[in-house]
């Protein structure tokens, strides 16, 4: 067992010190988590908002003009991805539930 030099920090002690340094950077990864693995439960465009705004919030940028960035920069990610490189989501099982036929095939396609 490694034991510190007297008057100096332990492993542990050093390593959750070093963690609250790092606060932002693990709430982000978690919720990158949370984010790629919705995505296919509630859309991209509701999980994409969603994830952009707790960013931003986490980043304390809390004014409106911000929110509407947030929104505008989605808009553009999805007609980017949806409409100019023709990527696409696999189909949302909120929507599966929520609508049907031609409903369905709009929100699949452009949310």
């Amino acid at each position: 067992m490694i034991k510190p030099i007297e008057g100096e920090k332990g492993l542990i002690d050093s390593l959750v010190e070093s963690l609250g340094e790092y606060r932002v950077v693990l709430i982000t990864a978690v919720l990158f988590f949370f984010y790629v693995n919705i995505i296919t439960m509630v859309g991209f465009a509701i999980s994409t908002t969603l994830f952009v705004l707790s960013i931003v919030w986490l980043s304390r940028l809390l004014s409106p003009i911000w929110v509407l960035n947030t929104l505008i920069a989605v808009a553009l990610i999805i007609l980017i991805f949806r409409v100019g490189v023709n990527i696409w989501i696999p189909d949302v099982v909120l929507y599966e539930k929520l609508f049907s036929e031609q409903t369905l095939w709009f929100m699949n396609k452009y949310f």
